[in-house]
Order: structure tokens, then sequence, then C-alpha cells
């Protein structure tokens, strides 16, 4: 008997592979496309399987199903855990989809939401098949350098921030073939780390999922991106050990550890060498020029981003302190401060996705703006910090001289 997997394209984003006894259906979806809901309803009510896979997360699950989500954020849970940046970042990703979604008039998910309830219909048995979504941004930010992250948080604001109205043909349009692979070409010349993480690594985890599933018939409910990239690793398969690997959140980088350590030891180095070659009056120069310039860094930073005066001042009195650390950031305290004195409300949780596109709404919204504070106070910390490095280290060997 030949065991060897079939594969056909039985419709349009319709694909066909049999593994022994076992049928699985692939279809490829856009995420904002209302002809992409009907279809997998469709499919599911006309095959009937015993299984149906969606690419969606437990969290992208309840997210679906609970869109006043953000109603429920802790921001002073978030700081304290340090996640700002990556709720940042998840924020303008949902901001970026939703504002798709409203133009074209459909829930972001709608297919999956579809694919669910057609599945419950027909007593099919229903997995969530993708890699949790803070695991899989983790991992991504972990492998992108800092002027990548730049580029990557540049993209993500622009993207929500841009008016132009995207037609349905553009949408259905990017769920062929040929435009896709063009797509993930293009973005694997400008974030080739990002690829491998987003795409390759999700490909090779729920295509594990739909392989270990104990059913002979299965439809899978997936982005049409991800459909090159699954089919390859159900024909050719993964190893467990690979798959092992794909759940693991990414330690901090050892080289930023080791910088931030070096950076500490350097400041301490200069103190001491200035005591040594200048005396107690030399320190207290270099103690006060390192005040001046973190302590201005930092308030210029939660200026910037109008931050309550409190919030300022604390700032100014924490960078002084907190800059040479090599694990607290001076923004947390920032963003902290700013929460206690400006709360968010109700109001700026339930508007936060249509807030975070436009400057005035990041501004007004409150939780926005902690999140933006947070983030302008360390670049301009770190950017104060690195100036005052150098102004002590000159100011250190001219007292040697």
């Amino acid at each position: 008997m030949d065991n060897k997997p079939d594969w056909k394209i039985i419709e349009p984003n319709l694909e066909k592979i049999t593994i022994g006894n076992k049928d699985i259906y692939l279809l490829g979806t856009a995420h904002i496309s209302e002809e992409s809901a009907i279809q997998a309803e469709k499919i599911i009510k006309q095959i009937c399987p015993t299984t149906v896979a969606v690419e969606l997360c437990q969290p992208r699950f309840e997210a679906l199903n609970n869109p006043e989500r953000w109603k429920n954020t802790d921001i002073f849970k978030v700081i304290r855990e340090k996640r700002a940046f990556l709720l940042l970042a998840q924020l303008f990703l949902a901001a970026f989809q939703a504002k798709l979604g409203k133009e074209l008039k459909i829930k972001p998910g709608a297919e999956m939401l579809a694919a669910i309830e057609a599945a419950k219909e027909v007593g099919a048995e229903i997995i969530l098949a993708d890699r949790e979504i803070k695991i899989t941004l983790r991992r991504a930010f972990a492998k992108l350098s800092w002027f990548a992250i730049g580029k990557l948080i540049v993209s993500l604001i622009f993207s929500s921030f841009d008016r132009k109205q995207i037609s349905r043909e553009e949408i259905e349009r990017i769920k062929s073939a040929d435009a896709l692979d063009e797509l993930l070409r293009e973005f694997s010349k400008e974030l080739p780390e990002l690829k491998e993480t987003l795409i390759t690594e999700r490909d090779k985890f729920i295509s594990n999922k739909i392989a270990t599933a104990t059913s002979s018939s299965i439809v899978v409910i997936i982005g049409a991106g991800h459909i090159p990239g699954v089919k390859h690793y159900l024909l050719e398969g993964v190893t467990s050990e690979e798959i092992s690997k794909l759940t693991v959140l990414p330690s901090r980088s050892p080289t930023i550890r080791i910088i931030s350590w070096l950076f500490l030891a350097f400041f301490l180095a200069f103190f001491i060498y200035g005591f040594l070659t200048g005396g107690g009056a030399k320190v207290n120069d270099l103690f006060w020029s390192w005040i001046l310039i973190s302590s201005l860094s930092g308030a210029i930073g939660a200026a910037i981003a109008l931050a309550h005066p409190l919030s300022v001042l604390a700032t100014a009195l924490s960078a002084p302190l907190i800059a040479p650390h090599p694990m607290v950031r001076v923004g947390w305290i920032t963003g902290l401060v700013e929460a206690y004195f400006r709360r968010p409300r109700v109001s700026d949780l339930e508007n936060i996705l249509e807030d975070i596109t436009t400057l005035g709404g990041i501004y007004r919204n409150r939780l926005c703006k902690i999140l933006i504070l947070i983030a302008i106070v360390n670049t301009t910390v770190l950017i104060g910090s690195i100036y005052g490095i150098k102004v002590i280290a000159e100011m250190t060997l001219n007292y040697a001289n």
C-alpha cells in the first residue's frame, strides 16, 4: 500500500493533503476579509471534519471573544513586570488590524470566529494551533538589534497613522499565493530575523499541532501567508527537538547585560580615578556634572511627553541614581509616578485602539501616554548617560594631566 502523501488544490485558497489515513484541508484566509469568514464557515459545514484547527493561541482566542479586554489593563502591573514595550507593540498591531477591519466593516479575526462557530455546529473538536503571542513577540524582539527595533516601531507607528484607504480587492489580492510569496520575500530582505520568528517558527508549530492531532479529517483555518510553510512542514515533518525549542522564552541578551555592567564599572572607575588624581573637590565636580546631565536628559524626555510636573520632578531626581544601574530603567519610575497622578480612566481603556492611531489621541489617552512616556524617557536618559560618561571621562583625564 502506498502511504506517500498526496496533495492537491481543491478550489481557490483551499488545498488538501492526505497523509496516511488523515485528510488535512488547508484554507488560506485574510484576517480582515468577509469573504474569508464566509468561505471558512461554508467549507467546514460541507466537509464536516472531526477536527477544526484555527490560527489562534489561548490569549488571542480570549481576546477575540472579549474585545473589551483593554478595559482590564492594570498599568501598574504592566510597568512592574517590565511589559510596557511589549504592550505598546501589541497595541500598535491591534490598532492597525482594527483600522483595516473598520474600513472593510468587518471584525478582525471574523473568519476564526466563524470557523469556531461552524465547528461547534458540526460537532468537531477545536484546536488552537498557534503559539502563544507573548512567546512569539518576545522571541522576535530578542533577535532584533536596537536599530531594527527602532525601525519596527517606526513602521508600526506610521502604519497606524496612515490614512490611506484599502479596498476589498487589495485585501483579496493579498491572499493569492504569488502576491504573498512576493510580500514575504520583501519582508525577509527588510527584517529577516522577524520572518524567522513570526512566520517560519509558527509554521513549524502549527504543522506539528495538525500532525499530532488524533483525527482522520481536519480543516485548518490559517492566514494565507502560512499555507506554503505549513504545507512544507506537514509533508517533510518537524522533529520533537525543534518543536521544544519553539516555546522557550529567550533570556536577556548577554551582550546587553555585559555592556550594562561595563557601563556601571566605568562609571564608578572614573569617579574613583578622579578622587585619586584630583581629590574630593574634583569628585564633587564630577558628581554635579553627572547630576546635571542625567537629570536634564530625563526631565527633557518627560517634558516632551507632557508628563505631570511631579512625574518630571521624579524623573529628574531619580535619573542620576538609576541611570547607571544595569537592572533598572528611569522610565519605569516615571511611568509609575505618572500612573499614580494621572490614573487611566475608563474612557482611555475603551478608546485605546482608536486613540493610539493619532498623535493627539496618544497625548489625550492616559494609558497611551504612559506607555509612550516610558519609551521616551528611557531613550533620552540613555542618550544623556552616554553623553554624561563621555564628559566625566574627559574631566577625569584632564585631572590626570
